[in-house]
């Protein structure tokens, strides 16, 4: 919940701007056309948009702790993509981010209880001082648990409530992927053994039953019985929705690059951030250098594509 006081005192920081001549409108103008970069974040903030945040794992003195980030703002057509000037970052952490304030976390696209943010970036000595930092973008720590990968300021997203599949069907949806799909993305029967694999079900209404997300990663890095890993995939992630004949494919991302390349992706959860009834599908990369890096699916003619990304990099100090 943002509070009406915070966006007070965000007014209050854009009057306290120092006027250039005793004609408030004449200052705003000349304000405006000397700093366009403000005026432009200003209005964004004015709106008082939702805002999609990042949770950034790191460690402070011994102690694991975590931060949120903002990414992105929602709109009609969903997200759009959030880079601010430093006044702008600074006037967003004053209004959303302050100890005041509250946000909801998601555990994989399920709302939990909103949660009280303990201090934001610049409440108090700032998180991150680093040198040549053009931008630096605020954060705010908070309580939240480990599997926590998603949340949001302002109005959340809807959820809605799908049956849970049963484990017997997350057996079964998981072999059909081990036996069929797989060998078909260059995983032989004999190399399968050498693949965590992660099973998530997510209530996207996609359908009427629940979408469900299988990850197999590999985590070898060297050659695999005379086999090069560039010739089948470090990481297969296969996205299936249930058919009139079963579950079955509806996205495939087969990833065959060399580790030192290209850090492998992550499920982080679903959310319906466009308001059209279907939740996007939300990953993320493993390396701990890129913690904002986001990609999102949609739903589209029943299959999913890749639909929006986020890639900008962070000022902050990768502590893991």
């Amino acid at each position: 919940m943002i509070f009406n006081s915070a966006f007070r005192l965000l007014a209050a920081f854009v009057a306290a701007v120092p006027l250039v001549s005793c004609d408030r409108g004449s200052a705003a103008l000349q304000l405006a056309q000397s700093d366009p970069v403000w005026q432009r974040d200003s209005t964004l903030l004015t709106s008082k948009p939702a805002l999609l945040l990042r949770v950034i794992r790191d460690s402070a003195a011994g102690r694991a702790r975590r931060r949120v980030t903002p990414i992105a703002t929602l709109n009609a057509n969903g997200l759009r993509p959030l880079s601010m000037g430093d006044r702008g970052w600074r006037a967003l952490d004053l209004a959303y981010l302050q100890s005041s304030a509250t946000i909801t976390p998601f555990r994989y696209g399920d709302p939990l209880p909103p949660q009280p943010l303990t201090r934001g970036m610049w409440e108090g000595a700032p998180f991150d001082t680093l040198p040549g930092c053009v931008s630096l973008a605020p954060s705010a720590t908070v309580d939240v648990a480990a599997d926590i990968e998603l949340a949001f300021a302002g109005t959340p997203p809807k959820h809605r409530l799908v049956p849970e599949l049963s484990d017997v069907e997350r057996a079964r949806i998981l072999e059909d992927v081990m036996t069929l799909i797989a060998p078909t993305s260059g995983i032989s029967m004999a190399q399968a053994a050498a693949y965590r694999r992660s099973v998530y079900t997510a209530a996207t209404g996609a359908h009427a039953t629940r979408t469900v997300v299988v990850v197999l990663t590999s985590a070898e890095t060297q050659a695999d019985t005379g086999v090069m890993m560039g010739q089948r995939p470090r990481q297969l992630i296969v996205v299936l929705d249930k058919g009139v004949y079963g579950y079955k494919p509806s996205y495939a991302f087969r990833d065959i690059t060399d580790v030192q390349t290209s850090p492998q992706r992550r499920y982080l959860g679903h959310l319906d951030v466009d308001g059209d009834g279907v939740s996007e599908l939300f990953f993320g990369l493993s390396d701990p250098k890129f913690p904002v890096v986001t990609y999102a699916l949609r739903h589209e003619n029943d299959t999913w594509r890749e639909w929006w990304s986020y890639e900008r990099a962070l000022c902050h100090a990768a502590r893991n």
